[in-house]
């Protein structure tokens, strides 16, 4: 792990938060006739268990939101400043989140811009809400609220009665925001692969005849049901790659080059209230065509050494027509129910990955059973809440556990302690991930946050 030395780590925190409570005591929430300027700011710091001294994360941030709304329109913009502390690079980012224009029509509404879309009811875990672009550059360290990137689209939505009918055009490819290939929450594993590895971007040109394309239907036939059908041509955000085997000067290599399918994606989920407290929850998605790795057979030993007509002979013995990939339909499946009373609120899930049809070709298992667990209980009209959240695989050794504790000295102010905690087996395996991947990087965090 690579971390700022422990001498300069409070210097530069304490500097970051100084910009930050003067930059507060500046703004507040305010409101012009149909204009409205609100904002957040943050500080999260982790700490790790296994080196106690050393922090794991650590970053700032400022929101800033502002719209304006008139009668037939409204105009959004969010924006964040983001400063990672920890990191080796660019410790600043100005992100824009969301920047859009709303017309309202008599019984429709269009939006234009960057936006965020949600769809889908699992806790946890992205199926059907695949859409948006997530940050995972430090895995689930942050909200899903904060991970999603926003997409730039066109979305139409019209009223068909209680129900409605929503299109979304997508003209610009979104891309998940991926670890460094070298970085503590890289989930790609270099060992599965016997050469020297070079990672490429997949190239891309604009192309509005390829536009991510999905229409929804959300039926409300009753105020205890809810069905939400979606039908998708869509760029699934996370990278496969590419094998391209090749010979220079450093020895034996792979280009692992980027590549993102478009597919034919069926999604639906519902909710159903069973009675007072009680909700019957499913989801469902399945894709035409993701890509999977095929898996690299053994080299053979070298007879006479790692001479260049052995190299060689790997470079054509690993060039292949297919690149190491193959197409296969792909389908995610969540049963779950939630359950409240008064100040406590419980989610079950039980969820399935499915490769259906799988031939020997294809590496990765199966199918994938885990389960999870969500726990919440507040006190004192929610100016204390506990909160819990645990995910264990059912057919492989893994899981996760997140507990936190939050308080609310005033409505603006919260704060926060918690952990995330890693396990799974320790034997490696490159096809399929592993939440043991990340045992070494559990870590106890603290959270401050201020809006206005």
């Amino acid at each position: 792990m690579i971390f700022y030395p422990k001498s300069q780590t409070p210097m530069r925190v304490g500097l970051i938060l100084g910009i930050i409570l003067s930059f507060f005591l500046v703004f507040n929430h305010k409101t012009f006739s149909q204009s409205s300027f609100t904002g957040l700011i943050r500080n999260y710091n982790g700490v790790t268990f296994t080196e106690p001294d050393q922090f794991i994360v650590g970053r700032n941030l400022i929101r800033l939101n502002a719209s304006h709304a008139w009668d037939s329109g409204k105009l959004y913009s969010s924006g964040d400043v983001l400063n990672s502390y920890l990191k080796e690079g660019d410790r600043f980012q100005l992100i824009l989140r969301e920047s859009f224009i709303d017309l309202y029509l008599k019984r429709s509404e269009f939006r234009v811009g960057k936006q965020i879309v949600s769809r889908g009811r699992a806790n946890g875990v992205i199926m059907s809400d695949f859409l948006n672009p997530i940050d995972l550059s430090e895995f689930l360290t942050q909200d899903l609220s904060d991970l999603r990137q926003g997409l730039w689209a066109l979305r139409y939505q019209v009223d068909v009665g209680k129900h409605q009918l929503e299109w979304i055009v997508n003209p610009i490819k979104v891309r998940n925001i991926l670890p460094d290939t070298d970085g503590i929450w890289d989930y790609r594993n270099s060992q599965a692969i016997p050469a020297t590895l070079k990672y490429f971007d997949e190239e891309h040109r604009f192309d509005l005849g390829k536009s991510n394309l999905e229409l929804m239907l959300k039926l409300r036939p009753g105020i205890l049901l809810n069905i939400d059908l979606g039908l998708a041509f869509w760029d699934y955000p996370m990278p496969s790659y590419q094998k391209k085997p090749g010979l220079g000067s450093t020895g034996f290599y792979f280009d692992l080059i980027e590549t993102y399918p478009k597919s034919v994606v069926l999604s639906g989920s519902g909710d159903l209230q069973i009675r007072d407290g009680i909700l019957l929850k499913v989801e469902s998605v399945w894709f035409s065509d993701r890509t999977f790795d095929r898996e690299l057979p053994s080299p053979p030993p070298p007879i006479n050494g790692l001479n260049p007509e052995y190299l060689q002979g790997l470079v054509q013995y690993y060039n292949k027509d297919h690149l190491w990939l193959k197409k296969n339909s792909f389908s995610q499946n969540m049963l779950g129910v939630d359950y409240s009373s008064g100040s406590t609120f419980l989610a079950t899930q039980l969820l399935v990955d499915w490769i259906p049809g799988k031939t020997n070709e294809i590496a990765q298992n199966t199918t994938h059973t885990s389960a999870s667990i969500l726990l919440r209980r507040d006190w004192s009209d929610g100016d204390y809440v506990a909160r819990i959240f645990s995910r264990t695989g059912l057919n492989v050794n893994e899981f996760w556990i997140n507990p936190d504790l939050s308080w609310k000295p005033k409505d603006a102010l919260q704060v926060a302690i918690g952990a995330h905690v890693f396990s799974g087996r320790k034997e490696s395996d490159p096809y399929n991930f592993n939440l043991g991947t990340y045992r070494k990087n559990s870590f106890l965090f603290t959270k401050v946050s201020y809006s206005w």
